[in-house]
């Protein structure tokens, strides 16, 4: 039971919830919107330069490792070799290689590559335009664990 002295931690601990929900939703609304502009660019034919995964791995001990997919493409704009480094929008940074593994395996299977690439700026390009992130995800759970919260704090005001 919440008692009247712990109303202003409880509502403390809400706005946190929907202010970092906010946060997490603007941010993958703007991978989001990318990948969505990146489909709708000119694509080329790319090839492969290096492609593999890597571990990163972390500064405190107790902290698991994380992987991440390294890759480094080329492809040519109006005669000019341009080289990307980047495979999605909101791609990278997890702690389950496997993903990154299959990823890789399958680009190393076919080097020839369709490069979607910024006609405004040909340097910016991509591989795939579907958005990998889950941060639209996160909140809209920090979201909906503050209305959880509002509820039970209400309910215990009743």
């Amino acid at each position: 039971m919440v008692t009247a002295d712990q109303d202003p931690v409880v509502l403390l601990i809400i706005l946190i919830l929907l202010a970092a929900g906010m946060g997490f939703i603007v941010a993958g609304r703007r991978i989001e919107g990318e990948a969505r502009a990146a489909a709708g660019w000119p694509v080329v034919i790319g090839h492969l330069e290096e492609c593999g995964v890597v571990e990163c791995r972390p500064t405190r001990l107790e902290d698991p490792s994380t992987w991440d997919l390294r890759i480094r493409y080329s492809y040519v704009v109006r005669g000019i070799t341009h080289h990307s480094t980047r495979y999605a929008f909101g791609y990278g940074g997890g702690i389950d290689d496997e993903k990154y593994r299959r990823v890789a395996e399958g680009l190393q299977r076919n080097p020839q590559l369709s490069v979607h690439y910024n006609p405004l700026h040909p340097s910016e390009a991509v591989i795939s335009t579907d958005p990998q992130t889950g941060v639209t995800k996160i909140g809209r759970g920090c979201w909906i664990t503050a209305a959880v919260a509002t509820s039970l704090w209400l309910l215990t005001k009743c």
